[in-house]
C-alpha cells in the first residue's frame, strides 16, 4: 500500500510542489501518491515538470480524480485552470497556434471531471475552421472530445460524424494509432445508437489495425467493447470468446482499470444466463480490483450488479447493503445512469422480498431515468422486469402493456435471445405460468 510518504515532495520543482499541494488538499494524503502515479503514465517527472506542463498534468490528473468524486474533481480541475491562467493559458476556446494543444488538454480534462458546462462553452467557441486548414491533428483530437461529449448528451448522429471525421483526419494524416483510437470511438456509438452489426464490424476493423499497431491495451480495450457488443446482441458465446480474448491482452498491458470493467461486464453475461455464482465471482473481482486504484465508478456498478444476483438468491440482506453503498457512489459521482442501475437493483429485491408498493417506485424511477436518456437497450431491460413485477403481482394486462414494449424494442434491436424470454414471459401472463425471474431466484449453478 502507498502512501504519501513514500514520496519526498521537497524534491518536487515549484510546479510539482504546486500541483501537489493543490492534491494533498483536496485529496488528502493519497493526494500525492495519485499524482506521482498519474504523471508516471503520462511520462512525466513532478521533480522536473515546469508551467509550460500545467495542461497536461491536468489532463493526466482528471480520469483518475473523478473516480474520487464529481465534486473533488472539480475543484482540483478549478485549480488547475487558475495555476493554467497564471501561464498565460486560459480554456475560453478562444486560441492562437500556440496555445491550441495546451486548450484541448484542459478541454478534454474538463470532459474527464465532467464539467459539461466548460466543455459546451469551449466546443461553441473553438476556431474550428481554422483548426481544420491549419492544424488537421488538433482538429481530429477536437473531434474526438466534441463526439464523446455529444454521445454522452444524447445526440448520437452528430458524435458519429464527429469522431467518423476525425477518423478520416488520422488516415489522411497517417496517425494510425490515433485512427484506430476513432474507430473504436465510431464502434461505441454504434453500440449506443442499437446497431450492433455496424459497431461490430468497425470494430473488427480496428483490432485487425490494433495488431498492426502492436499496443495490447489498445487491443484489449477494443476487444473489450466487442464483448459488450455480442452480449447485447445475444450472441453469448461469441461474447465470451472476446471477453477472454481482451482479459488476456489487458492483463498483459497492465491495464487495471479496463480488467475491473471486463470482469463487471463478464458478470453480467454470466448473470443474465442464470449462472449467479459465475457472475458473484466476476463482481466481487471488479470490486476488490477497483477499489484497489480507486476506481469509484466501476466499483458502484459491480456493486449494484451483484445485489442483483443475491436477491435472486435471496440473499436480501447483503443485496440492499450493497445498493446502498453503490448508491452513494453514484450520487457522490452525479451519475444517472449509474443510478438507474441502483433503483433497478432495488426494484428486483424489493420485488423478490415481496414488498410490491417499494419495487414499482423504484421501477418508475429507473424508467424515468432510462426512457430521458435514450438507451434503448437498457430501457427494454427495465420494461422486462417491470412486466415480470406486474405479472407476480397479479396485474395481467399492466405486465403485457411492459412486456410489449419491450418485446419492441429487443426486436428493433436485432436481439432475438431477449426477444425469446420476453416472448415467453408473455405467454406465461396468458396462462398464469411462474415466470422465469421466479424461478432462477435462489439459483446456484
Amino acid at each position: 500500500m502507498y502512501t504519501v510518504q513514500t514520496f519526498d515532495t521537497e524534491r518536487f520543482s515549484y510546479t510539482g510542489k504546486k500541483v501537489a499541494s493543490i492534491l494533498e488538499r483536496e485529496m488528502g494524503p493519497s493526494g500525492v501518491h495519485i499524482l506521482v502515479r498519474q504523471l508516471e503514465v503520462a511520462g512525466m517527472n513532478p521533480e522536473t515538470v515546469g508551467p509550460e506542463d500545467i495542461p497536461s498534468i491536468a489532463l493526466a490528473l482528471s480520469e483518475a480524480v473523478s473516480f474520487y468524486g464529481r465534486d473533488k474533481a472539480r475543484k482540483v480541475f478549478e485549480e488547475m485552470k487558475k495555476l493554467a491562467e497564471k501561464t498565460g493559458i486560459s480554456i475560453t476556446g478562444e486560441v492562437s497556434g500556440k496555445t491550441i494543444e495546451e486548450q484541448l488538454d484542459m478541454l478534454e480534462a474538463a470532459k474527464n471531471v465532467g464539467d459539461m458546462k466548460t466543455v459546451q462553452a469551449v466546443i461553441e467557441k473553438m476556431p474550428v475552421e481554422w483548426m481544420r486548414g491549419k492544424n488537421p491533428r488538433s482538429m481530429a483530437r477536437f473531434l474526438l472530445i466534441s463526439g464523446e461529449y455529444h454521445l454522452r448528451t444524447g445526440e448520437k448522429k452528430r458524435a458519429l460524424e464527429e469522431v467518423t471525421s476525425a477518423r478520416k483526419i488520422y488516415e489522411r494524416t497517417g496517425d494510425v494509432e490515433k485512427a484506430v483510437q476513432a474507430v473504436q470511438s465510431m464502434g461505441a456509438v454504434y453500440w449506443r445508437m442499437g446497431e450492433y452489426r455496424k459497431a461490430a464490424d468497425v470494430l473488427a476493423e480496428a483490432l485487425e489495425k490494433a495488431r498492426d499497431v502492436g499496443d495490447p491495451r489498445l487491443e484489449g480495450r477494443i476487444y473489450l467493447s466487442l464483448a459488450n457488443v455480442y452480449d447485447e446482441w445475444g450472441k453469448f458465446q461469441d461474447a465470451v470468446e472476446a471477453a477472454k480474448k481482451s482479459m488476456e491482452a489487458l492483463e498483459k498491458a497492465g491495464d487495471e482499470r479496463s480488467l475491473a470493467t471486463l470482469y463487471n461486464n463478464m458478470g453480467v453475461m454470466y448473470a443474465r444466463r442464470g449462472l449467479f455464482r459465475h457472475s458473484l465471482e466476476y463482481y466481487e473481482r471488479c470490486i476488490s480490483v477497483s477499489s484497489e486504484v480507486g476506481y469509484r465508478y466501476m466499483e458502484g456498478w459491480a456493486g449494484f450488479n451483484a445485489a442483483e444476483d443475491l436477491a435472486r438468491m435471496r440473499r436480501y440482506d447483503e443485496a440492499l447493503e450493497h445498493c446502498r453503498r453503490s448508491e452513494e457512489i453514484f450520487h457522490e459521482l452525479n451519475d444517472e445512469l449509474g443510478l438507474s442501475g441502483v433503483y433497478m437493483s432495488y426494484a428486483v429485491t424489493h420485488r423478490l422480498k415481496g414488498d410490491m408498493e417499494e419495487a414499482e417506485k423504484y421501477f418508475k424511477k429507473t424508467l424515468e431515468i432510462r426512457e430521458r436518456l435514450d438507451m434503448p437497450y437498457r430501457t427494454a431491460d427495465a420494461l422486462y422486469e417491470a412486466g415480470c413485477f406486474y405479472n407476480q403481482w397479479g396485474k395481467p394486462e399492466k405486465a403485457k402493456e411492459f412486456l410489449k414494449r419491450a418485446l419492441d424494442i429487443f426486436l428493433s434491436l436485432g436481439n432475438q435471445e431477449r426477444a425469446g424470454e420476453v416472448q415467453a414471459e408473455i405467454v406465461r401472463t396468458k396462462t398464469g405460468g411462474k415466470n422465469r425471474r421466479q424461478q432462477t431466484a435462489g439459483r446456484k449453478d
